[in-house]
């Protein structure tokens, strides 16, 4: 059985541990016609460095990227430096499903 999540589900701005964070979409903010599985609104990784480029256009310039980025389907993916400061931007309806993934590296001895 699905759980449903929690309304406005974020995550305040931080660092992760390791070398690379991933986040994986498990379902599509369009839906699923197929299954008749809603989507959802709003969600996504903000990323501070993006805030810094001077470029940055909140009239939906798709030439210069968006500080929230969201994967473009089920199975895709976003990836970041782990030391990269980010947040996860509110989910406003639906339920957004990811897999996040924290890569790190050892030392063989």
């Amino acid at each position: 059985p699905r759980r449903s999540g929690r309304a406005g589900a974020s995550q305040p701005l931080h660092r992760d541990g390791g070398l690379v964070s991933v986040n994986v979409a498990l379902n599509s903010h369009l839906g699923d016609p197929t299954t008749g599985e809603p989507g959802f609104e709003g969600g996504g990784t903000f990323l501070e460095n993006l805030m810094d480029n001077d470029d940055y256009d909140r009239s939906g310039n798709d030439d210069v990227p968006s500080p929230v980025q969201r994967p473009m389907a089920p199975g895709h993916a976003v990836a970041h430096r782990s030391s990269e400061r980010h947040a996860g931007a509110p989910t406003t309806s639906g339920v957004r499903e990811i897999l996040v993934l924290f890569l790190t590296a050892r030392q063989v001895d």
